[in-house]
């Protein structure tokens, strides 16, 4: 499955949870992966892996299955030889909050407008947007609700051209309690646009704020980072890249939520050689409530990493 648009600045472990590397460019490249937008939640985690769906239908059908049993769709991944080794559909439970799902899919607008007009209908319903997928030529958007009482509301923006106004631009929408969502790229009716997406769980009163800082070198660059931000309630959403051509300059950005008390700490480890190691990795990880979150290159050394929630009433859950 893949991306129907090019999403520009987003956060790890979305559809595809491999390494996220962010260009904007003004192409019509297909991202590969859903988006990933939630705050992490303190949990023991459980994974599993499933054959990846063929068809829309057959996503939504096993979608909706797996959230049933309280497992919440990852994102699909190839864990070993790419070429030789066939993709999975990684599925995460939270066992210790335990929530069911369930996922609509709707033909994907081609203008923002029209998309907008989708998402503030469903949005009430609980609905967030998750992404787009791309079967042999046919896409279709996917939403995912979850039994809480969240419910959303969308708005979009023009896209942000460089860092600073990128920042101030999240932190203008985060003030109204507008949580960046990723951007989107259209092009629909003979032209492109890009436009930054921002959602608003009505349900809950929070405010947002955001902070970037130049990318890591290396995956213990990255823990120390994303540790030092994590420790002041700040959690990590990405990287972002900006500039038409090459160099692009490139931020990694993180976010405050005011609703949640915590802090939050990161590993990077060394990432599984196939999709049953995978699961014996991300289980044993879970068990110590860190939630895998995706594969990150550094260097052109592959790390992955994984979050956990550290309330601020306690300094250690082992």
């Amino acid at each position: 499955m893949a991306m129907s648009r090019s999403f520009f600045l987003m956060a790890f472990g979305s559809h595809s949870l491999l390494a996220l590397m962010l260009l904007c460019t003004t192409s019509n490249t297909h991202a590969q992966f859903f988006l990933s937008t939630s705050t992490p939640q303190d949990g023991v985690y459980q994974y599993r892996n499933l054959t990846p769906a063929s068809s829309a239908a057959n996503a939504l059908t096993l979608f909706n299955a797996q959230g049933l049993e309280n497992y919440v769709y990852r994102g699909d991944n190839i864990f070993g030889d790419p070429i030789s080794t066939p993709a999975v559909s990684v599925f995460e439970r939270n066992a210790t909050r335990p929530l069911s799902y369930s996922y609509q899919n709707f033909v994907t607008p081609n203008n923002a407008t029209d998309l907008l007009t989708q998402l503030n209908t469903l949005g009430p319903q609980g609905f967030l947007y998750i992404g787009d997928t791309f079967f042999a030529g046919v896409i279709s958007s996917f939403v995912r609700k979850d039994s809480t009482t969240a419910a959303y509301s969308y708005r979009t923006v023009a896209q942000a051209t460089t860092p600073a106004a990128f920042i101030a631009l999240l932190n203008s929408e985060g003030a109204q309690g507008f949580s960046y969502q990723g951007n989107l790229a259209f092009t629909g009716g003979g032209g492109f646009s890009v436009v930054s997406l921002f959602a608003r769980n009505t349900s809950i009163n929070a405010t947002y704020r955001y902070e970037s800082l130049p990318p890591a070198s290396s995956a213990a660059n990255f823990v120390s980072q994303a540790n030092a931000q994590g420790a002041r309630g700040y959690h990590f959403r990405g990287n972002g890249a900006f500039g038409a051509t090459p160099p692009f300059e490139i931020i990694s950005f993180y976010e405050f939520d005011s609703a949640r008390g915590e802090n939050y700490a990161y590993e990077a480890i060394t990432p599984a050689t196939s999709a049953s190691n995978f699961l014996t990795q991300a289980n044993a990880q879970g068990l110590r409530r860190f939630s895998y979150i995706g594969d990150q290159s550094y260097d052109n050394v592959i790390s992955s990493i994984y979050v956990a929630v550290r309330p601020l009433f306690t300094s250690n859950f082992e």
